[in-house]
């Protein structure tokens, strides 16, 4: 189930994939965008006291379980 401020970020995600999308020039370029983004994010907000694999898991995790949802409702 999609709680209220899920279905807000989704919206900011499909927002922010529109203007990656629109700046770069290959599927490539908009990766290495996110890629720089995240660790941007992680180095300025992160736990101090966490490590990059608890993260790197962490993150795994998410992404095969979005992925995995948005799979099923495409086919």
């Amino acid at each position: 189930m999609t709680t209220p401020r899920n279905a807000e970020l989704i919206e900011m995600s499909k927002g922010l994939y529109l203007t990656v999308v629109g700046l770069t020039e290959s599927p490539q370029e908009g990766m290495a965008v996110i890629t720089m983004m995240h660790l941007t994010l992680y180095l300025n907000h992160g736990d101090p006291a966490s490590s990059v694999d608890a993260m790197l898991a962490e993150y795994t995790k998410n992404f095969k379980k979005n992925w995995q949802k948005n799979r099923e409702r495409a086919t």
